[in-house]
């Protein structure tokens, strides 16, 4: 285990495992190697009783948790908006049969598949829960972190195109819109991340950039922070069900740097003081960006 910078102590708790999941007829049939950590991660503790509604209709089911009211704690996803986090709540869900919730109830979702969606998180019957901010109740957590320039230009294609919409890069050319999206935005994304060291609460780390290049490996690291056991059924499961409907890939390429001088150096910081704060406790640092490779 490695300790936070202030040289507290790391948690050793550990979540009870969960029972191995057959399935139930509420289904999202729709949606669609393992590398050690390098750091030690903290585990989140549960209560003996809790479990999960069992079902033996199919083997990729998906259900909700049936933990007894208040022996869950909640374990909050937190990303910065367009860091992948609805991707990783679908891996999670195929990897471990059991819904994900979120703290804003989109009802999109929720149509789309996502049935703990609209479910409050008081309900506790929810793996994680999606937020893209930092609360001070939040006791558990993973923080799902995307290099920022790549997040920006993912959020403004987002607020142009929609959720899966085609993408202008032009758009972004002297766009002001743009500039003053990041100037106004910058800010959240290393505040999420600064607020989870400072909090002094157990959470767990994982890049973007890793998810994409291996995702079973990072969906193990996260399940490895739950405490659950990926059974080879499971394990098949994700195999056959990686990309789901909501990973979003562009095969557009910028061949302009849409960033002036003074956005870069705004990022280049947030990224300074992101990159202090993860190899404080022996973590990758931020990964560099995907948007200029053709540059």
């Amino acid at each position: 285990m490695q300790s936070s910078k202030d040289g507290n102590a790391n948690r050793h708790e550990r979540l009870t495992p969960i029972k191995t999941l057959s399935t139930q007829q509420d289904v999202r049939s729709n949606l669609q190697e393992d590398h050690n950590d390098k750091v030690g991660q903290h585990m989140v503790s549960i209560n003996e009783t809790q479990g999960v509604e069992v079902n033996q209709t199919s083997a990729c089911a998906v259900t909700f948790g049936d933990w007894p009211d208040g022996t869950k704690e909640k374990v909050w996803l937190t990303s910065f908006p367009r860091s992948g986090n609805t991707w990783t709540r679908h891996l999670l869900e195929i990897a471990t049969g059991i819904y994900t919730g979120s703290f804003y109830s989109e009802n999109s979702l929720y149509k789309q598949g996502f049935k703990g969606e609209i479910d409050q998180p008081g309900q506790g019957q929810k793996l994680v829960y999606k937020c893209h901010s930092f609360k001070k109740t939040y006791m558990f957590g993973i923080l799902l972190i995307r290099n920022l320039y790549d997040s920006m230009v993912s959020l403004y294609a987002y607020n142009l195109t929609g959720m899966m919409g085609s993408l202008n890069l032009e758009l972004f050319r002297n766009s002001t819109d743009f500039s003053d999206m990041v100037k106004t935005m910058h800010e959240r994304w290393r505040k999420l991340v600064v607020d989870w060291f400072k909090s002094g609460h157990p959470f767990v780390v994982v890049h973007h950039e890793d998810l994409l290049q291996n995702p079973i490996s990072s969906v193990k690291k996260m399940m490895n922070y739950l405490n659950i056991t990926l059974t080879p059924e499971r394990l098949e499961c994700l195999r056959n069900d990686i990309e789901g409907l909501f990973h979003r890939q562009h095969s557009e390429k910028f061949h302009f740097d849409p960033f002036t001088q003074e956005l870069h150096e705004i990022i280049d910081e947030d990224i300074r003081v992101v990159n202090e704060l993860l190899m404080s406790r022996n973590e990758t640092p931020i990964p560099k960006p995907a948007y200029n490779t053709e540059l």
